[in-house]
């Protein structure tokens, strides 16, 4: 049984690894293709802009 724990332990830590790495590529792109191209002025903005960054690309 303690192998398998074992196994399945690490099968989830390389799950939350490869999740990690595609949130980060998601802001990493957020990042370059919305907020470097546009001059947000406040939060409220930056909400509407990562809105519609969201809609364009699960469109």
């Amino acid at each position: 049984m303690s192998c398998f724990r074992e196994s399945a332990t690490a099968w989830m830590q390389r799950e939350r690894e490869l999740e990690n790495i595609l949130v980060e590529r998601l802001w990493r792109s957020f990042k370059h293709e919305d907020v470097n191209l546009k001059s947000y002025s406040s939060s409220g903005e930056i909400t509407i802009g990562l809105m519609q960054f969201f809609e364009f690309y699960n469109s």
